[in-house]
């Protein structure tokens, strides 16, 4: 028989699930009979599947009342390639803001967490991790010759990453570049996040070397870039907006990661609500009365009644 026990790895609780829907799973908490509903991606991340037990050796508490009801299909959620976004302003001349742009549905396509851990996981360790990426991915294309830049972790919802085109750190005998990643994405497979930071790698040796390999101010990737990014293990695809920019991993470039045995699983990244634009909003509903022909407008579903003719209103459109 299908188990359907689940335990979460942060507080050891223990809950059966009952219900499966579009973007969420329903609970039964087997200490408490709580019922809660969770998104589907919080169950996959911080929930696991409690290991098999004989369902003639389970209480009915653990079971719930709901036990011999046949669970719904199993969810796989499947991310969806990004779409080209264009900027909501002009960048600073001290950051290039040019990398795969998020997905346009942000609730849909959250990048799916490549592995769950029970171990807590800390940022400074994943700062770490891509320190060391860099400078794995420096031995191997670069002979070692890329300068450190200061790497970041910020929210860039619309980006992937991005490098500074100026030596923004400084001190008093000392210049770097900042190349961040997208806080937004730190657990996208980590195949993917050593392809961003490549692609900021690449502009860097640019820069370092004087190659322009973009222009308006840092957006558009030329030709350049492409050849410059295809020749260190990526394939750049093309974009109207943001030009020859989107990346993927060659499976050369996977290759050499597993022979460096390279290793940057995040179980975790920051969820940032983007403000609806006008043109996103929703249209309202009509409401009209059958008796008196009274209308009223609202985007919610209700229930209306006239206050004239205390008739229920009918909804139009």
């Amino acid at each position: 028989m299908t188990n359907n026990l689940y335990i979460s790895q942060r507080t050891n609780e223990r809950a059966e699930l009952i219900e499966r829907k579009a973007n969420t799973v329903v609970l039964k908490m087997v200490e408490t009979s709580e019922i809660k509903e969770i998104g589907s991606a919080t169950l996959k991340r911080w929930w696991k599947l409690a290991p098999a037990v004989a369902q003639d050796t389970l209480t009915e508490v653990e079971l719930g009342p709901e036990s011999n009801n046949a669970p719904g299909p199993k969810y796989e959620a499947q991310p969806i390639p990004p779409k080209a976004v264009e900027p909501e302003s002009a960048p600073t001349e001290a950051q290039d803001v040019h990398s795969e742009p998020e997905p346009a549905n942000e609730a849909d396509n959250k990048p799916e967490t490549e592995k769950s851990s029970t171990e807590p996981v800390a940022l400074s360790d994943v700062a770490r991790k891509l320190e060391e990426l860099f400078d794995t991915l420096n031995e191997i294309y670069y002979e070692g010759k890329l300068p450190r830049p200061i790497i970041t972790i910020q929210s860039t919802p619309k980006f992937f990453g991005h490098c500074s085109t100026k030596q923004v750190w400084k001190s008093e005998d000392e210049a770097m570049y900042e190349i961040n990643i997208g806080a937004e994405f730190l657990n996208r497979p980590k195949e993917q996040t050593a392809a961003t930071l490549q692609h900021e790698m690449v502009h860097l040796y640019c820069r370092v070397n004087d190659i322009d390999e973009t222009c308006q101010k840092g957006r558009y990737h030329n030709k350049t870039f492409k050849l410059e990014a295809e020749t260190r293990g990526l394939i750049i695809g093309y974009n109207r907006t943001i030009g020859y920019s989107p990346t993927e991993p060659s499976p050369e470039f996977i290759q050499k990661l597993q022979e460096a045995g390279f290793d940057i699983s995040v179980p975790f990244c920051r969820e940032t609500i983007l403000a609806k634009k006008t043109g996103d909003r929703e249209k309202p509903h009509k409401y009209v009365c059958p008796v008196c022909g009274q209308t009223v407008r609202s985007t919610g579903d209700l229930q209306i009644v006239c206050g004239i003719c205390d008739e229920p209103m009918t909804k139009e459109s």
